[in-house]
């Protein structure tokens, strides 16, 4: 069977199509990678000397580190020429830092060269006797209402559309449930974790069937009047999911809401204030517990309504996790959802959504290994792609995670801006590994580069963390195509003097490049007038 697809271009990509067909093809990393593995050994490729006849722009980074003034605030740096590898400028480049989500661009181009930028993940519900078995492939789209929303749809349509689509291809008479997460482990909290937030929507679980980001919606409005509770409605919609209500509606303009979830339960507690004039522009979200057996209890409710024929009537559908004695259906799926990886690469990227990352690394390390995915052996392939490209400027790479929250994790920028170079020059992810990345009019890029005057394009990926800011990319020729990849990362913050600005530093670097390819290769585009400072 097929289903018309739902297109989400300006929020996150493409929410594919749902149609029927068989799992995915399996594929060896150096089978699909041997395009990049041969710049490997090309003796004086990666050279440190720029070009005797250019300006250098080592000299300018420099002098912008000084003016930065940042103290005893940790900062490196490096700046690589695209094409020919040659490290432009260097600053403590092969000193290893906490990357932060910077690391996201090293998931992500793993994740590009491990499964092929034609790869999509595929959720697949299938019959088998009396049971329908959802079989996931830790796809971090699905439902996700971000793409949801730029398709029109909401979570309970979403979901009413499913299990009607099931219905009707034959699973009307199910008695079970069964959600098959084992294409990941179920290790769904990384312990590096901070674990004061793990209800945040940045902590989400990560599982091999996700759901909804993993996270639920609440949204409120005033009580009917002042110190009685506000209103609050959850999506997904489910009588089951409890919120303990003890906010309260009070006159006045300010408001001060907070949401949480009680440690190891799916019970949502609101707290604070909300004034009558509250009007809510984005929902509270709160991470869930075992986002996969949320949603086989949520299908398994409505395909019970639908068999038969009434909200009240009919035995209800059992629902539950698979265990090791369940034997993977080999039956046609009835229907199969898919998100393509460009979506999910552009959610991670542009977006920086930690669930996202996560899911794309414990999906590598399944594809690699044949195992579930883990942080384990997703992090092993991470690390076998980077020494493969980069020889011994890899030794100092440490993979936690796969989103970088962990602060475990540690990279050079020699790292990062030879990594990003090597993936961007791949004749067959380079350019969806470059698109992945958020330009200065999207994402978290959005607010970046104001009153700054630039030529080329920039696209880059931003990282935060207690402690660590960080910025790494691409500065683009905008007439001739030449590509600078550059890493900008500072850890220790905290310890920079009042008043000083740590992005500022980021934005001038990526000034200094802007301006250095203007001087070598000519100014390609009419300069527009600087904005007004902010």
């Amino acid at each position: 069977m097929e289903m018309d697809g739902m297109e989400a271009t300006d929020r996150g990509g493409e929410f594919g199509a749902w149609k029927g067909g068989r799992g995915i093809a399996g594929g060896w990393l150096r089978a699909k990678a041997a395009a990049v593995v041969m710049v490997v050994g090309m003796g004086g490729w990666w050279t440190d000397a720029a070009a005797a006849a250019q300006p250098s722009l080592s000299s300018e980074v420099r002098e912008t580190l000084t003016r930065a003034k940042l103290g005893e605030a940790k900062a490196a740096i490096c700046v690589v020429d695209v094409a020919s590898g040659t490290v432009l400028a260097g600053v403590a480049d092969r000193d290893p830092v906490i990357p932060a989500s910077n690391l996201k661009l090293l998931t992500s181009g793993a994740a590009l060269l491990a499964l092929g930028p034609d790869f999509s993940f595929r959720t697949t519900l299938v019959r088998e006797g009396s049971r329908l078995f959802i079989v996931g492939d830790g796809d971090p789209g699905l439902a996700d209402p971000v793409l949801l929303a730029a398709a029109n749809s909401g979570v309970d349509e979403f979901l009413d559309k499913l299990a009607a689509e099931a219905v009707r291809q034959g699973a009307g008479d199910v008695t079970e449930v069964v959600v098959d997460d084992r294409v990941f482990d179920r290790a769904h909290i990384h312990p590096s974790w901070p674990q004061n937030q793990l209800d945040a929507w940045y902590c989400a679980p990560v599982s091999g069937v996700n759901f909804f980001t993993n996270v639920v919606e609440l949204y409120v409005s005033p009580g009917s009047a002042r110190d009685v509770p506000p209103q609050v409605r959850l999506l997904p919609t489910a009588r089951w999911l409890e919120v303990d209500n003890k906010a309260r509606t009070v006159s006045g303009d300010n408001s001060s809401l907070a949401a949480s979830r009680a440690a190891g339960r799916n019970v949502f507690q609101l707290t604070g204030t909300v004034s009558t004039r509250w009007r809510q522009d984005e929902p509270l979200e709160v991470s869930v517990q075992e986002p996969g057996l949320i949603f086989g209890r949520l299908m398994a409710e409505r395909i019970t309504r639908l068999r038969a024929g009434g909200a009240a009537a009919g035995a209800p559908v059992g629902v539950r996790m698979a265990t090791a004695d369940d034997v993977r259906p080999a039956s046609e799926p009835l229907v199969v959802i898919r998100t393509p990886l460009a979506t999910a690469l552009s959610r991670c990227n542009v977006n920086s959504q930690n669930m996202y990352a996560e899911s794309l690394l414990k999906r590598v390390g399944h594809e690699v290994t044949g195992q579930p995915g883990s942080w384990q052996n997703g992090g092993a392939v991470v690390r076998m792609q980077v020494a493969e490209r980069l020889g011994s400027d890899a030794s100092d790479l440490v993979i936690s995670d796969g989103s970088g929250l962990s602060r475990e994790n540690r990279v050079t920028t020699r790292i990062l801006a030879r990594w990003l170079g090597l993936v961007a020059q791949d004749p067959k992810v380079g350019d969806a590994f470059v698109a992945s990345m958020a330009t200065t009019e999207q994402g978290r890029l959005e607010s970046r580069f104001r009153g700054r005057r630039l030529d080329h394009e920039v696209r880059a990926k931003t990282g935060f963390i207690r402690g660590v800011q960080a910025l790494s990319g691409f500065v683009t020729h905008t007439g001739t195509g030449r590509r600078i990849a550059f890493s900008v990362i500072v850890n220790n913050t905290e310890r920079a003097p009042a008043g000083s600005n740590v992005k500022d530093l980021h934005e001038m670097v990526v000034q200094d490049i802007d301006g250095w390819l203007t001087a070598v290769e000519g100014r390609a585009k009419p300069a527009a007038a600087p904005e007004p400072v902010r």
